[in-house]
């Protein structure tokens, strides 16, 4: 595998806006010859339709080959962006993270020379935060996240995933 990654991180030198950074990474991987499970039935069925197991007399597929699979090439690209803040203040120490993961490109070459069939549409932006605050032996704080759907073809026409957003409350003492 190849792997190209280019980034930025951001601190601005001004009182106001001390403890804050910003991050943003583009990511490329490029596989090659990945041997590899695929994760849905639609992914089988694009990349690699001789797999499906088909009823003889309705041409229903009633199962899958799923044995790991040579793929000649696969692409992800991606962006990943961060917002963090840092503060020392009366009550602890206060740290706070948003976080943010977008699929650009998720192409997959089954043979060399092949068009590229995407899967773009299974990898959903996830959104995630954190926000603690330790003094001591303690600390407590929410961190949560959203994603939103993920479908079953490229079409969009089907979830197969809904957006999901989940909150957590953390509390501790050591």
């Amino acid at each position: 595998a190849i792997s190209d990654n280019i980034g930025v991180v951001l601190e601005l030198p001004f009182a106001l806006t001390k403890g804050f950074s910003l991050s943003v990474d583009h990511i490329r991987l490029n596989y090659r010859d990945q041997i590899a499970s695929l994760s849905t039935l639609q992914e089988w069925a694009d990349l690699f339709p001789e797999r499906l197991i088909r009823d003889a007399a309705t041409g229903k597929v009633i199962g899958v080959d799923t044995r790991s699979t040579n793929i000649s090439r696969q692409i992800v690209e991606t962006y990943d962006y961060q917002l963090n803040y840092q503060r020392s203040t009366p009550l602890g120490s206060l740290n706070a993270r948003i976080t943010a993961t977008e699929y650009r490109r998720v192409d997959a070459i089954r043979i060399p020379g092949a068009a590229p069939v995407s899967s773009l549409y299974l990898r959903p932006t996830r959104l995630s935060w954190q926000a603690f605050l330790g003094r001591g032996p303690s600390s407590f704080g929410v961190s949560g996240f959203y994603s939103e759907n993920s479908w079953t073809s490229v079409a969009r026409t089907t979830t197969l995933l809904s957006s999901a957003i989940e909150w957590n409350v953390h509390a501790s003492y050591d």
